[in-house]
């Protein structure tokens, strides 16, 4: 049974909770935290902790076992998301740098590992990162949206290598998230044009809000995660929704991602 976790603002006010519900179910099956003050996003292991970043640079961790939160990590600057390596270092995404922290040390010491904390567009610069995600050989995938990129930084390399970017078939384009499922296959969120992009190094296709505007397939500012499925979530914070596209395989044997409202 697979657990989905979202974060809410309560009545148009700064306080949000945090929701947990079973992946069979359309209601939540309990309040986690009902007042935490302008989260950013949070990040779920494996374990069941839960990380969640506010905008101040604080991080915090929902110990689930005895339902408490603890500090653990203060950044200089806005986490605007944070992910979790498989090493235990936790990555903050600072708009013109993404910054590591050990979540086993208690020193305040924190490495950049790209950007220069300055705005451009040079293989080495970032300009307003947003999403991030880190896979298991310590690469770093950045959604850097307004050079208008996707980059991807190699485990102890400055220069990115950029995997998609605007070209005279894709306009408009402003990457917010960037997801690899467990087969490496990447997911870009394009909220320029509120769409999802899938595929490998330099050969993507739109797969979700692909249509006009409007559609029953539209989505405005979105972001994703995946179950252990392989089904993608997204949060379409405009529209105030949550949507699941489950993973299933045709005739042929290959996967497609079919809507589920």
């Amino acid at each position: 049974m697979f657990n989905c976790f979202l974060l809410e603002p309560f009545e148009n006010t700064f306080d949000y909770r945090l929701y947990e519900w079973r992946n069979d179910t359309t209601r939540p099956s309990r309040i986690i935290s009902p007042d935490l003050y302008e989260p950013f996003g949070m990040f779920v292991v494996s374990t069941g902790e839960i990380y969640v970043n506010y905008g101040a640079g604080r991080v915090d961790k929902w110990k689930s076992k005895v339902d408490t939160y603890e500090t653990v990590a203060q950044f200089c600057w806005t986490c605007w998301a944070i992910f979790i390596s498989v090493n235990d270092m936790i990555y903050c995404s600072m708009a013109l740098s993404i910054v590591t922290k050990s979540l086993h040390s208690n020193s305040s010491t924190q490495t950049v590992i790209a950007g220069t904390g300055v705005s451009g567009s040079e293989a080495h610069m970032l300009n307003m990162a947003r999403g991030i995600f880190v896979d298991i050989n310590l690469d770093l995938y950045v959604a850097d949206c307004r050079n208008h990129r996707v980059q991807l930084f190699r485990s102890g390399i400055i220069n990115g290598i950029t995997i998609l970017t605007t070209s005279n078939t894709l306009k408009n384009f402003y990457p917010t998230d960037v997801v690899l499922d467990a087969n490496q296959n990447i997911y870009i969120v394009d909220s320029g044009e509120n769409r999802i992009f899938s595929g490998t190094l330099n050969n993507f296709k739109c797969i979700i809000g692909c249509r006009e505007e409007g559609t029953s397939w539209s989505v405005t500012f979105p972001t994703m995660a995946f179950d252990s499925f392989g089904n993608i979530y997204y949060a379409d914070h405009v529209n105030r929704r949550v949507r699941k596209f489950l993973l299933s395989k045709d005739k042929c044997g290959k996967f497609e991602i079919i809507q589920r409202r």
